[in-house]
């Protein structure tokens, strides 16, 4: 049989490639708000949302919490640096200084409280077990600030029933993301991470099945536009 550790190296492996694809995926947003001189589109609240949660999954990740745990760890510091470089480029091209000071001073907020968050693990959890809930409870909380902005993009898509602004690689190097680290939770019998991100998981698949739906009904209506253009030029 094959060792379960060896696949949680493997699994953690891609983790970490498929958290470099949505690095990588985040260029061309970076180039095109660059040359439109503009963050117009951005879901700032969302990249606010990620990046707490990708300090608290670090956090989560770190060898005095986790022995072993060093793929979480290296992943979500690729996100996190994803995250980092989404609000840098919203503070060098922001529409105005009051987005600056909103994206800035939210930041600040974050990083208080996880400052403070870090205090309660280390202070107030003597051993690895509690330190390990603790900040799982931490990456929970979070992860369901992600939901909302999340949950509103569902919505709205639904409402203007336009697919022009998804981007579809990152909807689905998302979901792949998430179920790579079901898998690797699941070896590992580890509560938080699975919890969160089998979670994520199924929101990604119905995400993408709402896109899917709106995607062929706009495909149909450009059709349909493209054959009355054709017959009032006949």
């Amino acid at each position: 049989m094959v060792d379960t550790e060896i696949i949680c190296i493997f699994v953690g492996i891609i983790g970490n490639f498929i958290s470099l694809g949505l690095l990588a995926c985040a260029v061309p947003t970076f180039s095109k708000i660059a040359m439109n001189n503009s963050v117009r589109g951005l879901k700032l609240v969302y990249h606010l949302a990620m990046t707490l949660s990708s300090l608290f999954w670090v956090l989560y990740g770190m060898p005095f919490i986790h022995r072993g745990f060093i793929p979480v760890l290296t992943s979500n510091g690729i996100i996190l640096a994803t995250q980092l470089a989404y609000l840098t480029i919203s503070l060098v091209y922001a529409n105005d200084n009051k987005q600056r000071m909103y994206v800035g001073g939210v930041f600040l907020i974050e990083l208080v409280v996880f400052g403070l968050a870090i205090g309660l693990v280390i202070r107030q959890s003597p051993t690895s077990k509690t330190r390990e809930e603790v900040a799982g409870v931490f990456c929970i909380v979070s992860y369901a600030l992600i939901l909302v902005p999340e949950a509103l993009c569902v919505v709205e898509l639904q409402k203007t029933g336009s697919v022009e602004n998804v981007q579809t690689r990152n909807l689905v190097g998302n979901m792949l993301y998430r179920l790579c680290w079901t898998i690797y939770a699941s070896f590992k019998y580890d509560v938080f991470l699975g919890a969160v991100n089998f979670s994520g998981f199924l929101f990604g698949v119905f995400h993408i099945k709402v896109y899917d739906v709106y995607y062929k009904r706009y495909a149909k209506s450009g059709v349909e536009k493209k054959l009355e253009t054709a017959e009032v030029q006949v």
